[in-house]
């Protein structure tokens, strides 16, 4: 679910810098209540920031 979401928004916004370090070993039950949550997180991020580097995110 991270790395697709991570996938759309990097898409969405190209010139927003992403970092991500998933840990392999981790899994969780998710519905997509949770998927639309960080998609919707991260995007506002993006939008709402001011800096240069508009986004730095460890999942």
């Amino acid at each position: 679910m991270a790395e697709e979401t991570i996938e759309e928004i990097q898409s969405e916004y190209p010139e927003a810098e992403l970092t991500v370090d998933i840990q392999s070993d981790t899994s969780v039950n998710v519905d997509r209540c949770l998927r639309y949550a960080v998609n919707h997180a991260l995007e506002n991020a993006i939008v709402h920031d001011d800096h240069e580097t508009l986004l730095s995110q460890w999942l």
